[in-house]
């Protein structure tokens, strides 16, 4: 999962992405989303948390690990920091994550959520204000490339089953 913040009109509005991986990695299900937002990286990071959490609640699908690149909100909500302005925010976090039988929210680094970063970077110019993808074959084409690209890596890391790079084929 991953924001942005960007201006349209002089409004500042936070893209959305995420990501939702089955136990062989493949993709089950990814999304962008372009809302209204505050004035801070923790507050979009915390809402496009939200709005990715729902999603996948209205999929019923259930996650067992989240990563973010945000290390302050991936700590808050490991220390359940529900004091303060977004208290409320990390507040519904918990909720969400316990309704889809999470166990863990881990920190990664930018590197690792890229796909997330590109698919929050593309709201900005969406005409939809949120899109969702079961079907990999329906996404931009620009992101399954990169999805073939973490599938390749991973295999040349002996990660993954050598049939991954397989199961992900970008439509021309």
């Amino acid at each position: 999962m991953d924001a942005t913040i960007f201006e349209i009109a002089g409004e500042k509005w936070l893209g959305a992405g995420f990501v939702v991986r089955n136990a062989a990695r493949e993709v089950e299900l990814a999304g962008t989303g372009r809302m209204l937002t505050g004035q801070t990286v923790e507050e979009a990071e915390l809402a496009a948390l939200v709005w990715s959490l729902s999603c996948c609640q209205k999929e019923n699908i259930m996650i067992k690990e989240i990563e973010m690149d945000c290390k302050v909100v991936v700590d808050w909500i490991k220390g359940r920091h529900l004091s303060g302005i977004l208290g409320h925010i990390v507040e519904d976090c918990l909720n969400l994550m316990v309704s889809i039988d999470y166990d863990a929210i881990l920190h990664c680094p930018r590197k690792v959520n890229e796909m997330a970063h590109l698919l929050a970077k593309r709201a900005k110019n969406m005409s939809e204000e949120v899109v969702a993808w079961c079907d990999l074959s329906h996404m931009p084409d620009d992101i399954q490339l990169v999805i073939v690209r973490e599938a390749r890596s991973s295999f040349e890391d002996g990660d993954e089953d050598p049939d991954l790079c397989n199961k992900f084929k970008v439509q021309s």
